[in-house]
Parts: structure tokens; C-alpha cells; sequence
């Protein structure tokens, strides 16, 4: 009332930048959906880091040597489990690209989003892989707590999470790097190096300190 009765109404102008509208495969806006954004992170996260941390449970008992193996034998164990992963670990990224484009109907770019959730995807299941190597119980343990919350910071911003989230569980958890990997592709034009990638690699690489911490244990 007192911007009006003065005659400044005029004077204060809002200006509104759209950075990425978003797009849907049927024409319409992304935008126009405001449950688009989260369906797509979920149809992209879930599978990613679900089938990823089953795949590294699979291939740890099916492909795992027993306590009493030796040192070469593990070796050639971790190096073939390795290998499975980053095939594996590929064939999920492509089946979390299929989902976001025909479910959820987002054109993400596939140069980008492909090798960055393959990134993901593999270096998840490298800490599971380590984890459940070690014993059943820290792997079962491990893939608990990550999905029981871990899943919240991939889907909701850092503001809308509980006090406990924000400084226990944002800091560390795998879907939040995922999110800001995924998010800064689709609406921010980045590239499959990105925010979230440096970050899952040191998640990769926590699960091949377990998987050599298991190896010296075996020495």
C-alpha cells in the first residue's frame, strides 16, 4: 500500500529467466508437469541404485572365493567380478535411459546421461561388491542403510529434508550425486563429467578399498 500510494508501483519490475524449460517425447513442456522432475529422478535413480547393489550381491556370492582361498585365487576372483561390473553396470544404465525416454517421456541426451549413469551404476556396485565380499552381514547392513535413506536425498532438494538427513545422511549418500548428475544434465545442458561424477568416483573408490582391505586380510 505505501509502494502504491506513492506512485513506485511502476518502478520495482520482476524479471524472470527460464533456464531449461524441460521437454516431454508427446510436445508438452516438461514444465507443465511438476511431477515430471521427480518421476524422472526416481525412474532414473531407483533402478540404478537398486539393481546395482543386487547385482553386486549376485556377483560377490556367485563369483566370491570362500576365507580360506589364497591370494591369487582372490585376486583373479576381484578382477573377474570387475569385469561382469562394468558390463553389468553398463546394461543398467541403458535400461534406466529406456525408462526415463518411453515412461516418463524425458529426451535426455544420451551421450551424456548414458556414461555418466554407467559411471554410477559401476561404482556402486564396486562398494557392494566389497562389502558383501567381506561378509554377508556388513553387505546387508551396507545396502539398509543406503537404500532406507539414501533415497530421500535423490529425490527431494537438500531444503526439504529433515534436520537429520540434511547432516547425517546428504553429505554421503550415492543417490544425492546421482540427482545432482542427472538434474545437471537435463536442465543444465552438462555433460557426463559433472557435479556428481567426481563424487561417485570416491564412492567407487571406497569400494575398492574394501575389496583390497579383503585381499590383505586373505595375506
Amino acid at each position: 500500500d505505501l509502494v502504491r500510494s506513492r506512485g513506485l508501483g511502476d518502478v520495482y519490475k520482476r524479471q524472470v529467466e527460464t533456464i531449461h524449460e524441460g521437454s516431454a517425447s508427446d510436445g508438452d513442456g516438461a514444465a507443465a508437469n511438476p511431477m515430471s522432475g521427480m518421476v524422472s529422478l526416481q525412474l532414473a535413480i531407483m533402478p540404478l541404485f537398486m539393481v546395482s547393489m543386487m547385482t553386486g550381491l549376485f556377483l560377490s556370492r556367485i563369483l566370491g572365493k570362500k576365507t580360506d582361498a589364497t591370494s591369487a585365487e582372490r585376486w583373479k576372483s576381484i578382477g573377474i567380478q570387475a569385469a561382469y561390473a562394468v558390463v553389468a553396470s553398463l546394461i543398467v544404465s541403458l535400461c534406466a535411459f529406456c525408462m526415463l525416454l518411453w515412461i516418463a517421456g524425458i529426451e535426455a541426451p544420451m551421450d551424456a546421461i548414458v556414461p555418466f549413469m554407467w559411471l554410477a551404476s559401476f561404482c556402486v556396485m564396486l562398494v557392494f561388491i566389497g562389502a558383501f565380499n567381506i561378509s554377508t552381514a556388513l553387505g546387508g547392513l551396507l545396502a539398509l542403510v543406503g537404500f532406507a535413506l539414501g533415497m530421500m536425498t535423490g529425490t527431494f532438494p537438500f531444503e526439504a529434508l529433515p534436520a537429520f538427513w540434511q547432516d547425517w545422511v546428504y553429505p554421503w549418500a550415492p543417490q544425492r550425486f546421482m540427482s545432482e548428475g542427472i538434474r545437471a544434465i537435463l536442465y543444465l545442458d552438462a555433460g557426463a563429467w559433472n557435479a556428481g561424477s567426481l563424487p561417485l568416483l570416491i564412492v567407487g573408490a571406497v569400494g575398492a578399498m574394501l575389496t583390497l582391505s579383503l585381499i590383505h586380510i586373505s595375506e
